[in-house]
């Protein structure tokens, strides 16, 4: 980044800025689910994911903010290297269900439902993000109809909004809601 500020020769500034920042972190998670075939047409879901169980976690951060204002040279900056760092996932929960009225047709649905969590990525640091997630819902629809018995045609939709629970007030608060469409044909063959 470069930034000049020339007004007048005895207040003119010169700044220059560059930052780097390489996180790794390293965790379990366990993914529970139960099924429940209820009718010929009509089956049920639930799944549950367990928050990440950070094993070990470290982030190496360069910066370095060189300026020159009025004739005075002044840098600042770090470079850390095996800092430790985190990276959480919450609990998510899903429910979810298939409705097959016909050989032709089915209908998919399912509701998620993400917890909050709240931690520093990187503690120490002048770059350390300070993340704040809510719970969120997220909501997936699907249909499958099959013109023929090979080719299946899939069309589904999908709602998951922003989980930032951070104040939407600060600069550089972040929100985006992901609102999608997919799409596809299958190939079924007498051999798979």
């Amino acid at each position: 980044a470069l930034d000049a500020l020339i007004p007048a020769a005895s207040t003119s500034s010169l700044t220059t800025a560059l930052t780097q920042q390489k996180l790794s972190t390293l965790g379990l998670s366990a993914v529970l689910g139960a099924g429940f075939h209820a009718t010929d047409w009509l089956e049920l879901g639930f799944r549950a994911q367990t928050p990440l169980v950070q094993l070990s976690g470290s982030a190496d951060t360069f910066r370095s903010i060189h300026s020159i204002t009025g004739g005075v040279i002044t840098t600042t900056g770090e470079d850390k290297t095996s800092s430790a760092a985190t990276y959480q996932i919450p609990f998510d929960f899903t429910f979810g269900t298939a409705f097959t009225p016909s050989d032709w047709f089915a209908f998919l649905a399912d509701l998620s439902l993400q917890l909050g969590a709240k931690y520093d990525s990187i503690p120490g640091s002048a770059l350390s993000e300070s993340v704040n997630l809510m719970p969120a819902a997220r909501l997936n629809f699907g249909l499958e109809f099959k013109p023929s018995r090979y080719f299946p045609v899939r069309v589904g939709f999908y709602y998951n909004p922003s989980a930032n629970g951070s104040d939407a007030t600060q600069p550089g608060y972040i929100s985006e809601d992901y609102l999608g469409v997919t799409a596809g044909v299958g190939l079924n063959s007498s051999k798979v």
